[in-house]
């Protein structure tokens, strides 16, 4: 039996919401010049009320935005947001620039994501979620 493609079908803005509310929150916090930490470590608070290292998303952001961006055909310079983490990990101060240029790629992010198949998005989410699983399955082991 022929499995059929499911139809087309846009993010709603709910769904775009959900998408972006980390990053939304982080740029929240950058616009204010300070970000929440736990002693040393930059967290941010997830939609469970639970505080956490907000490095691993935010690199794991990067990381699914560049795999999206291929399957696309779209080129946008992630760049500015791997900046952002750079200071985030380093510990090192940020430019109000730097922030204003993290914002401009999450809105171009947004609109892609906005136009986009959501099966797409899905596809790749569980791809790069065994991606993730496996890597972590052969860290663990190779310890």
């Amino acid at each position: 039996m022929l499995m059929r493609k499911p139809p087309r079908q846009n993010p709603t803005t709910q769904q775009v919401k959900a998408a972006f509310s980390i990053m939304d929150r982080l740029f929240a916090q950058l616009r204010t010049g300070e970000i929440d930490t736990i002693g040393d470590i930059p967290v941010i608070k997830r939609v469970e009320g639970i505080y956490s290292d907000l490095r691993p998303p935010l690199l794991g952001w990067i990381d699914t935005w560049e795999f999206i961006l291929k399957e696309t055909g779209d080129s946008i310079d992630l760049k500015p947001l791997f900046e952002i983490y750079l200071c985030l990990q380093d510990d090192k101060p940020m430019t109000r620039q730097m922030v204003n240029e993290g914002e401009k790629v999450q809105r171009r992010l947004r609109h892609i994501y906005s136009q986009q198949d959501i099966h797409l998005f899905a596809r790749i989410a569980q791809q790069r979620q065994t991606a993730y699983a496996i890597n972590k399955h052969f860290y663990l082991e190779s310890e």
